[in-house]
């Protein structure tokens, strides 16, 4: 499951500026997630971009209708994108989280 939350101090990722943070937070949408949850969906496209900023999270392949997760989980703060974010083109993918209480933010790009 899904549901939106509020942002708390131990999202703040270290490498980032203050100011960049301050961004994130007044723009982004901030999410928690439960193991096997989408947290962005199969042929989105280049509408936001989605750091992770606990947790895990997998990219989920799709192959003959059927969900093929992979093996790459995705440490906290790393970016996850994909084709979508840089054409207009619907990503071949979606992003499931990985481990309970997995937090992300999404941040609108347009």
């Amino acid at each position: 499951m899904l549901r939106k939350v509020s942002p708390r101090p131990e999202d703040r990722i270290a490498e980032l500026s203050d100011q960049t943070w301050a961004s994130i937070e007044a723009a982004g949408e901030f999410f928690e997630a439960k193991e096997g949850a989408t947290v962005l969906e199969l042929a989105q496209t280049n509408e936001h971009l989605l750091i992770v900023l606990s947790g895990k999270a997998t990219l989920v392949y799709f192959q003959e209708g059927r969900r093929q997760p992979t093996a790459i989980y995705r440490v906290p703060g790393e970016v996850l994108h994909h084709a979508g974010m840089h054409l207009e083109y619907p990503n071949p993918f979606a992003i499931d989280a990985a481990s309970d209480e997995t937090r992300v933010v999404l941040i609108a790009r347009k």
